[in-house]
């Protein structure tokens, strides 16, 4: 008796400025053990090298408006999939990803919609302080769904009539659109699932300089995403939390990695940038606030 045959899923890859690390996105891809279509579709924002062109298992579509949501809202037009299944073009997908993926989907009371686990790793040689940050704070998927209602679109997988029915995200924003849709979707009724063995891997980001960027650009998003909503995008209550350092939040998670094997320095190293980063955070709070003022 021949098994029912698996949905067919298309993987959105929007991909900006990038210098040769989409292969080995691909490739991961490429290994997937899944048994249903695949379509992978690579969505160029610009700035890039060298990417593939359209032909054999990937689909490359170009999209002048900048944003990696604006990027995904074109990589859906071109899908063909009855489940997308969206990724960044620095990350790594497990070769189980799509199979542990629909089975969680499939199986889950529609609507649904799946957030993988993001697993950010430490790359040899590169066990910075910003890394060891990166690796314990960035891209907790476990508490973006089950705290705050949204699944960040480095893992995500969600049908096709799911999708369309709470529509496309917000072309309009730089940053904060996976959480803007996610948000929409869980109160239109969707029911948003953490899977943990649903995995794709992260490279830690190894400099200061990375982690300020993003969190600025994370703040950004925010403020706009606040502005839209007619909410404000300052309050006295959170500009007290941002003072008050996290210092007991900075030590449980150094004697973590004095558990894992971590030595002193590298535990001095992410207790400053973890320090920094804080304060860091607040100025960018502050300037994404004052900048949609401005505007």
């Amino acid at each position: 008796m021949n098994a029912a045959p698996q949905p067919s899923v298309s993987v959105i890859v929007p991909v900006h400025g990038d210098r040769g690390e989409l292969r080995a996105t691909l490739a991961a891809l490429a290994n997937q053990d899944y048994r249903g279509d695949v379509q992978v579709i690579v969505v160029d924002n610009g700035d890039n090298e060298g990417l593939p062109r359209s032909g054999g298992d990937v689909e490359v579509v170009t999209e002048t408006q900048p944003g990696s949501y604006a990027a995904r809202n074109a990589g859906v037009a071109r899908a063909r999939g009855e489940v997308l299944a969206f990724t960044d073009a620095d990350c790594r997908p497990a070769a189980d990803w799509l199979t542990r993926g629909m089975a969680v989907l499939l199986e889950a009371e529609p609507p649904a919609a799946v957030g993988g686990r993001i697993d950010v790793q430490l790359s040899p040689g590169k066990e910075t302080g910003a890394a060891l940050w990166d690796r314990l704070h960035g891209l907790r998927q476990d508490i973006y769904v089950q705290r705050e209602g949204f699944a960040a679109t480095a893992n995500v997988l969600v049908t096709r009539a799911v999708f369309d029915a709470n529509g496309p995200f917000d072309a309009t924003l730089q940053s904060g659109g996976d959480r803007e849709w996610g948000e929409r979707a869980v109160r239109a009724g969707m029911r948003l699932l953490y899977e943990p063995d649903v995995v794709v891997h992260h490279p830690a980001r190894s400099s200061l300089a990375e982690l300020q960027r993003k969190a600025l650009r994370l703040h950004r998003g925010a403020a706009a995403l606040h502005l839209s909503r007619g909410q404000r995008t300052f309050s006295l209550g959170g500009l007290a939390y941002r003072l008050m350092p996290h210092c007991r939040s900075i030590l449980r998670c150094a004697r973590g990695l004095r558990a894992e094997g971590h030595g002193l320095e590298a535990r001095i190293r992410y207790t400053v940038v973890a320090l920094w980063l804080q304060y860091y955070s607040l100025s960018a709070w502050l300037r994404a606030a004052y900048e949609l003022r401005e505007h």
